[in-house]
């Protein structure tokens, strides 16, 4: 009885043994004769920024031959794909993966401008890793503008990209200066959302210094004086503002 019961159970250890065997070469030769049945694409940042959309993005796959529905999911070239979008100019990254179901995801981040330069000739955005990063069609992003003639790209990504970075990190000149221009003989002026004056900032150096010594007339000064009593505040000399009327 033992005897028989141990040839059953070896039977039937055989049977499962080539059941599984035989599923998973079921299996592994479906997935190898799948199609891709759908293609997803998210644009991860997309309430922020809309310089792209999913329709673009697969315009761009039409175009390079790369879209992968309808073809066999072990042919599709997910790293080509991936290079594709990234070369977008409105593009910083992009992550291509496979799903069980047979579809294809697609994940992207829009690249994210610091600021904009406008000059007599061309326009365009700085973005928060220092390059340039052209103007859209399609969306306009609400970032400080710096504008004049005098502008070049290294500067922009330089030293105004920094000046740029101390007026946002700090409160109250992120809420009060509402524009950079650089003026023909290079000297910058900052036009103020109050106030009704020019702010003649000068050359760069300095800024810092510069700026607290305003900070403190406008706290200390125009609270008796008021806001609107000088068109022009002159920053360019060591340890004294000059106002003009």
């Amino acid at each position: 009885m033992k005897t028989v019961r141990f040839i059953l159970l070896c039977i039937s250890s055989l049977l499962v043994v080539a059941y599984l065997a035989w599923s998973a070469c079921f299996f592994d030769q479906q997935d190898d004769e799948a199609t891709c049945t759908a293609v997803n694409i998210y644009i991860n940042d997309s309430t922020e920024r809309q310089f792209v959309s999913a329709q673009e993005i697969m315009q761009l796959l039409n175009k390079k031959g790369l879209n992968p529905l309808g073809r066999d999911i072990d042919k599709i070239k997910m790293t080509q794909i991936e290079e594709a979008i990234s070369a977008h100019t409105m593009i910083n990254e992009a992550e291509c993966y496979k799903t069980p179901s047979h579809k294809i995801n697609i994940e992207l981040t829009q690249r994210e401008p610091k600021f904009r330069v406008i000059t007599r000739t061309e326009s365009y955005y700085v973005d928060t890793e220092r390059r340039i990063m052209p103007t859209s069609t399609q969306y306009a992003a609400y970032v400080p503008i710096v504008s004049g003639n005098r502008i070049n790209k290294k500067q922009a990504c330089g030293e105004l990209y920094d000046f740029v970075s101390f007026i946002e990190d700090n409160d109250f000149w992120n809420a009060q200066i509402e524009q950079i221009y650089i003026r023909e003989d290079a000297k910058i002026e900052l036009v103020p959302r109050i106030g009704g004056h020019i702010i003649l900032l000068g050359k760069l150096d300095g800024y810092e210094h510069k700026l607290d010594k305003l900070y403190k007339l406008y706290t200390e000064g125009f609270s008796t004086i008021g806001w609107r009593a000088y068109k022009v505040i002159d920053l360019q000399y060591k340890n004294q503002i000059v106002c003009k009327r």
